[in-house]
């Protein structure tokens, strides 16, 4: 899910681009799916929306070690997990 975003976007306009070619390959005037600008006229600029950044998030560690335990003795660590955001 956080691959989404720009890469999409332009997997989204090579898509239409080629439904574009498809029909008219095939001799369609009308291509079954008329939602995209870039559908039905292959030269209309496709509509540009801003690339959002993506949450991610960011770990000091991803173990610990807890040395010997004692059999039921109770122990815990605490996980430091920061968010941030990486522009595509």
């Amino acid at each position: 899910m956080a691959l989404l975003g720009c890469r999409r976007r332009a997997a989204e306009k090579k898509i239409a681009e080629l439904k574009s070619r498809l029909a008219q390959l095939e001799g369609n005037k009308s291509p079954a799916t008329a939602a995209s600008p870039a559908i039905t006229n292959p030269t209309a600029a496709p509509e540009e929306k801003p690339c959002r950044a993506t949450p991610r998030h960011s770990v000091e560690t991803t173990d610990h070690d807890f040395g010997t335990v004692v059999e039921g003795q109770k122990v815990s660590y605490t996980y430091s997990v920061r968010n941030v955001a990486r522009p595509h």
